[in-house]
C-alpha cells in the first residue's frame, strides 16, 4: 500500500509539470483574436499575432519579446517588469473598496464547447464577472494557476486584463466575461491539450538580433 502512494504521489507530480498547450479567444469591442498559450514548466510562450510573441518566466518574471519582422528580440528582467507595474499602478485611480469580492456559486451549469461547466460570478462596485469553471481539462489545476501569475503579470494579448482573486473557485474557468463600465471582454479556451514542447520554443529563433531596451524617447538597438 506505502508503495502504492508513493507511486502515485510521483506520477502526480508528473502531470503537474505535462507541456500544455491551450488555444483561448478574446472577444472585444465587436473583434476578435486568437491567442495560442504554450505552457512547459514555468515558462509561458504567447503567440497572439504573428508578429509577436512573448515568453514568460513566471517564476522570476522575465519575459522575452520577440519581434519576428524584425527578426529580433529583447529582454525584459522580472525586476523592471514590477517597476512598470507599479508606475502604472500609481497613475490608476486608487481601490474601489478594500473588501475581497466573494465568488458566487449560482448553482447553475452549461456546456462551453466540449466542457461541462459550472457558473460563478463575482462583482464589484464597477465590474462584474462570469466564469465558466471545468475540471474536465486534463492538468486544470496547473494550467489555471500558470494563467493566473501570467495575467497578474499583464504582459499582452489577454493577460492585459486584470484578474481578481479565485482561488475559492476549484476548477479552470474555460470561459470568463468581465463587464466593466459598459465594455464587454470575453476570454473563451477553445482547447487545451497535453503534449510535448521543445525548449527552443522557449528561448529566441536562431539568427535572430538582440536588442537593448529602449531608452526614454529612443528605441532600442542592436547588441553583440
Amino acid at each position: 500500500m506505502k508503495k502504492l502512494a508513493i507511486l502515485s504521489l510521483l506520477f502526480s507530480s508528473l502531470c503537474v509539470r505535462a507541456d500544455t498547450v491551450v488555444t483561448e479567444q478574446v472577444e472585444a469591442g465587436g473583434r476578435n483574436m486568437t491567442i495560442t498559450l504554450k505552457i512547459k514548466g514555468d515558462k509561458i510562450r504567447t503567440d497572439a499575432t504573428p508578429q509577436m510573441t512573448t515568453i514568460t518566466d513566471t517564476d522570476t518574471g522575465d519575459t522575452l519579446m520577440i519581434v519576428h519582422p524584425q527578426k529580433s528580440y529583447m529582454t525584459i528582467s522580472g525586476e523592471m517588469a514590477k517597476a512598470m507595474r507599479e508606475q502604472m499602478m500609481k497613475m490608476a485611480p486608487s481601490a474601489e473598496t478594500a473588501e475581497k469580492p466573494k465568488l458566487v456559486d449560482t448553482g447553475k451549469t452549461e456546456k462551453v464547447g466540449n466542457f461541462n461547466t459550472e457558473i460563478f460570478t463575482m462583482d464589484t462596485p464597477t465590474t462584474n464577472l462570469t466564469f465558466w469553471v471545468t475540471k474536465d481539462i486534463p492538468n486544470y489545476a496547473m494550467v489555471n494557476e500558470q494563467l493566473k501569475k501570467l495575467r497578474g503579470m499583464s504582459n499582452s494579448g489577454s493577460a492585459s486584463i486584470p484578474v481578481p482573486d479565485t482561488s475559492d473557485m476549484q476548477g479552470l474557468s474555460v470561459k470568463t466575461q468581465i463587464v466593466s463600465k459598459g465594455k464587454t471582454v470575453t476570454i473563451t479556451i477553445l482547447s487545451a491539450e497535453e503534449k510535448p514542447i521543445d525548449d527552443a520554443e522557449m528561448a529566441p529563433p536562431a539568427g535572430y538580433t538582440k536588442m537593448s531596451m529602449p531608452s526614454p524617447g529612443g528605441a532600442g538597438v542592436p547588441t553583440h
